[in-house]
């Protein structure tokens, strides 16, 4: 019905216009009939949006629901698709667990390669420390080892402390006439001598320096050097003196640490060369 209004109103507005000629805005009767037109009009745009919001749903017809779509069927799956499938699955979780293998032996090397470096840190560091004690801190005012005895604590303590570090040390052999001038020369290192035992005592387990050692230590005078020039030691070795008696020919290795008095057989004395070590 608002479409029909519609349309007769905007035939009487034209005919107002014709009849006002050029200056119809001005006419009364065309005002009033393009204002009735202009409401009917409106009134037909909400009548419209009415009817599109209020319609029926468009998927039924005649009062009756759409018809909602039928259920998909899924595919049956094949044996040869299911296989693949699990054959897929097996691959992916064979491949993640070796990914995760990888990562944790790699964590693992990195970490064996970590400890690896602080213990061989730690080694040096220990060795470097154990060098540093054997090569300093010996008393250089005199070699007399009757008024020095810092050198005898020092040499002893170091034949107790680090035996495997005398027993691997790179062979040292040397003159003895030179250690008989300079012992200094010789203090902190690892030397080797060899000669002639001309006496011999297996200190008691009770004397102080085999107790030091554990209960084992003999002293003796090893002469070494040439005929002509003959080198007295007054050494301690640690260990037993088994099987060792005077006129043995013997090896020692230790450390020299002063001189010694010694006195021969007219009544003279002499110094000797005082050291502390191990029978080879």
């Amino acid at each position: 019905m608002s479409a029909v209004a519609f349309i007769v109103f905007w035939w009487k507005k034209r005919k107002a216009r014709l009849a006002a000629g050029e200056d119809y805005q001005n006419d009364a009767d065309y005002q009033a009939k393009s204002k009735t037109k202009r409401i009917i009009g409106a009134v037909c745009a909400l009548s419209f949006v009415l009817a599109m919001v209020t319609s029926p749903d468009s998927s039924s017809e005649n009062g009756t629901p759409a018809a909602k779509n039928p259920p998909v069927t899924q595919k049956e799956e094949t044996p040869e698709e299911k296989a693949e499938r699990e054959a897929k699955a097996t691959a992916e979780k064979a491949e993640q667990e070796a990914k995760a293998a990888a990562e944790k032996a790699e964590r693992e090397a990195k970490a064996a390669a970590e400890k690896a470096e602080q213990e061989a840190k730690a080694a040096q560091k220990k060795h470097d420390d154990m060098i540093k004690e054997i090569t300093t801190g010996w008393n250089t005012e005199t070699t007399d080892t009757d008024k020095n005895h810092d050198n005898w604590e020092k040499a002893t303590d170091l034949v107790k402390k680090y035996p495997d570090y005398i027993h691997n040390a790179e062979p040292n052999w040397i003159n003895p006439l030179d250690a008989q001038k300079k012992p200094w020369e010789f203090y902190g290192k690892v030397v080797n001598l060899s000669g002639r035992i001309y006496s011999i005592e297996q200190l008691p387990p009770g004397h102080s320096v085999a107790k030091f050692f554990g209960g084992n230590c003999y002293h003796a005078m090893l002469a070494t050097g040439s005929l002509d020039e003959p080198v007295a030691f007054s050494i301690y070795i640690v260990g037993n003196s088994e099987g060792i008696g005077e006129d043995s020919n013997i090896n020692v290795k230790g450390y020299i640490f002063g001189h010694v008095g010694l006195q021969n057989r007219m009544g003279g004395s002499s110094k000797g060369v005082a050291f502390v070590g191990f029978a080879e």
